[in-house]
């Protein structure tokens, strides 16, 4: 009976323990705070090479005075989707002296509520997240469970920093427009610029039997304004504008998009 890809991720795991956490420990050792420029370029490197030796054709993005992006891309024949993980391979800036072993970069671990547990900088944010996205791929590759999607692997050295660079890194030529059908109307959204240095965007709304209605909405950030509604909504001095019902619908929204993806056909909300 052919594994799940939970089972082979579970039983490789089992299996592979103490692999793991040497790759582990090792990543860690190398120090990573973003301007340490030479380290930074220390850890990219290694993770191209733990990248290529899954199968992964991986490179390294960069362009001048940032950090380089590990890129790494498997392409699946006949697949319709794109998978994308993001990590990021930079840690905050350390004070050694804040350290039990005034060694951030020399993994301990120890036992808590009888589990081992390693710190280091970055054992957690996000390192970890990095390790486990390559385990991943061990397990599938040796269970020889083929992939549905293409699968992408960006990774940054410098989201600690404020991903300053990581938009010029990344940049493509691009315009951004979203539209929304429904039995009563449509509503089309469209980026004036790219997203990571927006200058507004065009709203154009169309009920049944109505004009269009063309509204621009210039840049404001956006995710600033979202922590700031949160922050008030806990201390109690103004409802979270989005109701959970609002939460719900766009869940189910994104959920009727993929299935219409595999469908190909019209999914009802």
């Amino acid at each position: 009976m052919a594994q799940s890809p939970k089972q082979a991720a579970d039983q490789w795991r089992a299996a592979h323990e103490q692999e793991i956490l040497r790759e582990f420990n090792s990543l860690l050792s190398i120090p990573n705070v973003a301007s340490d420029t030479d380290n930074i370029r220390r850890n990219a490197d290694v993770l191209t090479a733990l990248l290529a030796r899954r199968h992964v054709a991986a490179k390294l993005l960069t362009v001048l005075g940032a950090n380089p992006v590990v890129y790494g891309e498997i392409k699946t024949p006949g697949a319709r989707r794109t998978i994308v993980f993001y990590a990021h391979y930079d840690g905050q800036a350390v004070n050694p002296a804040d350290w039990e072993s005034k060694a951030p970069f020399t993994p301990m671990t120890k036992m808590v509520n009888g589990e081992r547990r390693i710190y280091a900088r970055s054992a957690s944010d996000d390192k970890a997240a990095i390790v486990a996205q390559l385990t991943a791929l061990d397990a599938l590759q040796a269970a020889h469970i083929p992939f549905k999607a293409n699968l992408r692997f960006v990774w940054e050295g410098e989201e600690e920093a404020g991903s300053t660079n990581l938009g010029a890194v990344l940049a493509t030529p691009f315009m951004g427009r979203l539209a929304l059908l429904g039995s009563k109307g449509w509503m089309e959204i469209r980026d004036r610029s790219h997203p990571q240095h927006s200058t507004g965007w065009d709203v154009t709304s169309v009920h049944r039997d109505e004009a269009p209605v063309n509204v621009f909405f210039p840049p404001h950030p956006a995710v600033r304004d979202n922590l700031e509604a949160f922050g008030r909504a806990v201390l109690g001095e103004a409802p979270y504008p989005v109701t959970p019902e609002e939460m719900l619908m766009n869940v189910r929204s994104f959920e009727a998009i993929q299935r219409s993806v595999e469908s190909g056909g019209i999914e009802k909300i």
